[in-house]
């Protein structure tokens, strides 16, 4: 599902999924990046007053949607070292489903830096994050 989800014209060059997650490297044509999309269920109460800015972001926002969900749209450090940085949507809805989009400016997050930035917008990663199909 994740790759329907990306735009047309970027080849993927790898992919790996288990139950609840999947990662693609996604090349548009300026450098490789890897995407990778975590679906949880029923995570609502260990998640309870945690999905604000708290933490080491470069850049953060959190919001909360007309009908309940919270979002955090941010920017951070690779937590995996190196220089890349990661790009991330990460969605709790009221129900406790949560959804996390995250991308790299490298094939792995701990991985040599290929493009300069990200090649979704998090305005993308949110639409992903967001898209009703995760609900399963």
């Amino acid at each position: 599902m994740l790759k329907s989800l990306l735009p047309k014209g970027g080849k993927i060059s790898d992919e790996q999924g288990q139950e609840g997650y999947a990662a693609v490297v996604w090349d548009d044509g300026r450098g490789k990046s890897m995407i990778g999309v975590n679906a949880q269920h029923n995570v609502g109460d260990v998640l309870d007053g945690r999905m604000g800015c708290e933490g080491e972001y470069i850049e953060c926002q959190a919001l909360t949607l007309a009908d309940g969900t919270q979002v955090k749209r941010a920017k951070r450090a690779s937590e995996k070292g190196g220089s890349a940085v990661v790009w991330l949507v990460d969605t709790l809805h009221p129900d406790g489903r949560r959804v996390i989009v995250q991308e790299v400016n490298s094939y792995a997050e701990g991985g040599a830096v290929t493009r300069p930035r990200s090649p979704l917008a998090l305005d993308r990663l949110q639409t992903i994050a967001l898209d009703s199909r995760w609900a399963g």
